[in-house]
């Protein structure tokens, strides 16, 4: 399969706004670790190694809400939630991941939490996609997006959303306008996407379903797609996936965080076949993915 780039094609958007993590601003992908001890390590590729330097980390009072490029700099920022004060918690952003630019954004009960990031109105910055997601009120499943301004929040406004026990997919550009797009998935397969349209404003849409015997796929798919990122051989800009296979094990509870770990089992010059296992925080397996991504 042969895949020719145009000379006039439009300059992609950063990594740091396409779900991925540059802390350099140098258009690739690093790899985020934390441990259960508020630890954070970042690896980046060197030859086709790993290696790992220490970053700061918040602590134990703070859990990780999200990252993207917030203040349109080319790096990617991370966002911070205190778990620790009643009710609610102060949302901090520290720009280029550096406690040194540090500064509160907002605070938030903490029944709402990030289930998406991503540009949602096309001006080049992040935008955190907030979810209510505890079933004793009607907000339940709503959803709210903070929309950066370079230097914070500069509005937040309500798009909508889907009874939470529909799955938030992400937020991408699904027809290419600039602006990403929020993808729900109910349990029996019926698709709805709430499409970006002008002056941060949405159109609801019911946009078929999941054919039958398919799952749609997120985390799992994203994560050995991340990995195939992190392998490319010289000459090559991204990656894409030609075949992909995922088998559902068994049920976890809303509201559950999930771990995915994807595992290389062949690395070539031009594709790579990766397994991503999806379990719970307790270790109970959900999903075995087993995807072919190819190098562009």
């Amino acid at each position: 399969m042969a895949v020719t780039i145009p000379a006039d094609a439009e300059t992609p958007k950063p990594l740091s706004l396409r779900g991925e993590i540059d802390l350099d601003g140098n258009g690739k992908s690093v790899l985020l670790l934390r441990s259960n001890k508020a630890q954070m390590q970042v690896g980046r590729l060197v030859g086709n190694k790993l290696q790992f330097s220490t970053l700061a980390d918040p602590g134990l009072n703070f859990k990780l809400a999200g990252v993207s490029d917030f203040d349109g700099d080319g790096k990617s920022d991370l966002v911070l939630v205190n778990t620790t004060t009643p009710e609610r918690g102060d949302v901090r952003a520290w720009t280029n991941f550096s406690p040194s630019g540090d500064k509160l954004l907002r605070q938030v009960k903490h029944v709402w939490e990030v289930q998406a990031v991503g540009d949602l109105d096309g001006d080049g910055k992040g935008d955190l996609v907030w979810r209510y997601v505890v079933n004793d009120s009607p907000d339940t499943g709503v959803s709210y997006i903070w929309f950066s301004d370079g230097a914070g929040v500069g509005q937040v406004r309500k798009r909508g959303g889907a009874p939470l026990d529909w799955t938030l997919l992400g937020a991408r550009d699904l027809n290419g306008d600039g602006a990403a797009d929020m993808v729900y998935v109910s349990p029996d397969g019926a698709i709805r996407v709430l499409m970006a349209t002008a002056n941060r404003t949405c159109a609801n849409y019911g946009a078929g379903s999941v054919p039958a015997g398919f799952t749609a796929m997120a985390l799992a798919d994203f994560t050995g797609a991340v990995g195939a990122f992190q392998v490319l051989p010289d000459g090559a800009r991204s990656t894409t996936t030609i075949e992909s296979k995922t088998n559902m094990m068994g049920a976890i509870p809303v509201g559950s965080t999930l771990v995915a770990t994807a595992t290389p089992l062949h690395v070539g010059r031009r594709t790579s076949v990766w397994v991503t296992r999806v379990e719970s925080a307790e270790g109970k397996l959900a999903s075995v993915t087993t995807q072919t991504q190819m190098a562009l």
